[in-house]
C-alpha cells in the first residue's frame, strides 16, 4: 500500500516565457490550459516512456445559471487521457489535446465516482482509479488580503507534506 507523503517545490517562470507560452495558445487557437496539457503530456512520455498518457484536473462544475451564485463547492474531476507519440510533431499533438479537453468539457456532469464506478472493475485503495497525475492551472490574481467588510483574512504560508497524487502540478 502506498504512502501519502509528500513535499512541494515552488519555481517561478519569468513574465516574458508566460507571454511567449499565451501567444502561442491563443495563435493555435487554443487555451493556455491546453498548451500547457499538452506540455505536460510530452514531459510524462519522455520520463516515463509511456505513450498513454492520463493526466486528472478539477473542473468547477458550475455549468448551469442556477448554481452560478451558490455558495459551495461544486468541483468534479476529469480525466484527460492522449496517446503521445515520440516523433510527432507538438501542433499535432496540441490538436489532440483541444479536442479531448474539449470533449471532456461537453462531459463534465458526469460525477467522477459514476465513471470509476463504470471503467475500473477492481480497484485499488492507495492510488487514483483513472490517473496518477493532476495539472492544475490556478488563474485567479493571488492576494495576500482579502477584506469582507470589516474582516480581514490574511495568507498564512502553508506547508503541506500529504500527496494525493504521484505528481501534482500547479501552474
Amino acid at each position: 500500500v502506498r504512502g501519502v507523503s509528500g513535499a512541494v517545490f515552488n519555481f517561478k517562470v519569468d513574465k516574458a516565457l508566460t507571454e511567449k507560452v499565451n501567444k502561442f495558445s491563443q495563435k493555435n487557437g487554443v487555451s493556455l490550459y491546453m498548451t500547457l496539457l499538452a506540455t505536460f503530456n510530452v514531459l510524462l512520455n519522455r520520463y516515463t516512456g509511456q505513450k498513454d498518457i492520463g493526466i486528472g484536473a478539477s473542473i468547477a462544475n458550475r455549468t448551469q445559471k442556477e448554481v452560478e451564485g451558490l455558495i459551495g463547492f461544486l468541483v468534479n474531476t476529469l480525466t484527460f487521457r492522449n496517446e503521445v507519440e515520440p516523433d510527432e510533431m507538438f501542433n499535432r499533438l496540441l490538436e489532440k489535446v483541444k479536442r479531448t479537453t474539449l470533449e471532456a468539457y461537453e462531459n463534465q456532469d458526469v460525477p467522477f465516482e459514476k465513471l470509476v464506478e463504470i471503467l475500473v472493475k477492481q480497484r485499488d485503495p492507495s492510488r487514483s482509479p483513472l490517473f496518477q497525475v493532476m495539472l492544475v492551472l490556478l488563474n485567479t490574481p493571488e492576494k495576500d488580503t482579502l477584506k469582507f467588510g470589516k474582516a480581514e483574512v490574511i495568507a498564512e504560508p502553508f506547508l503541506n507534506r500529504i500527496a494525493k497524487f504521484d505528481l501534482t502540478y500547479h501552474v
